[in-house]
């Protein structure tokens, strides 16, 4: 059973305990893989996490946003990529520390009206955010002349196949492959 931190540490001091704790853990069991594999384990949720904004809606506000105004607007990218790293960071030393999700800790600190609202909020975000991505497989599937109907029941179906019956283990390594495909932005920016 876990016993709560005491309270007087400051939240950084607990999550680098708790990340260091994991360490310990981790090289305490025989090591496993090498090479490129070894390197993928440790690389990989970063990968993965960084890919969050590339979805279908930002490879279209990107590409479109980079087609009207070229490398004038290239500048802001460095701010909204700052601000992504600390949320990211933040939310993930909050779970660290706490082993809690997001609306367990909200609850906890302002209340039932407060979680519901951003229970809420996240849902709106989050069916908007599902409905681009299937409106970008749609248009991509589009391009090589599979009907629209077929392309969006098609991809609700494999992703309900993969998410019901894969496991965690399945679900990371197609979203790191997916991942490594965004490999290609660097050489299209070469040869396009």
């Amino acid at each position: 059973m876990k016993t709560a931190p005491p309270q007087g540490r400051p939240l950084r001091r607990r999550a680098v305990e708790a990340v260091a704790d994991r360490r310990e853990r981790r090289h305490a069991q025989p090591r496993r893989g090498r090479g490129m594999w070894r390197y993928l384990a440790v690389i990989g949720p970063g990968i993965i996490v960084a890919n969050a904004g590339n979805d279908a809606g930002g490879v279209f506000t990107y590409s479109n946003t980079g087609a009207k105004y070229g490398y004038t607007l290239l500048w802001a990218f460095l701010p909204i990529a700052l601000c992504l790293i600390i949320t990211q960071e933040m939310v993930a030393r909050l779970g660290t520390v706490t082993g809690k999700g997001l609306m367990d800790l909200i609850r906890e600190r302002f209340g039932v009206r407060w979680t519901l609202f951003a229970a809420v909020v996240v849902l709106i975000a989050n069916g908007g955010t599902t409905l681009a991505e299937f409106a970008g497989v749609a248009g991509g599937l589009g391009l090589l002349g599979v009907p629209l109907p077929v392309a969006v029941i098609g991809a609700a179906t494999l992703i309900g196949v993969v998410v019901m019956r894969g496991n965690r283990r399945l679900v990371e390594r197609i979203f790191l492959a997916l991942g490594l495909t965004f490999v290609s932005y660097i050489v299209t920016a070469f040869f396009v």
